[in-house]
């Protein structure tokens, strides 16, 4: 959410630079870290949750 993370340095870095491969390889690494944050989350609710 503008935090000047990985997205900030896709767009400087990748976008407005003309690096495609630095823009890329940000863009699955978010894509990574989202999707790791999820099934984690769905794991641990899985776990404790007794209804």
């Amino acid at each position: 959410m503008g935090g000047g993370g990985i997205g900030d340095f896709a767009i400087r870095y990748g976008y407005y630079r003309y690096e495609t491969g630095v823009m890329l390889l940000a863009i699955v690494l978010m894509i990574a870290v989202v999707h790791l944050v999820q099934v984690s989350g769905t794991a641990l609710a899985r776990r404790y949750d007794k209804r």
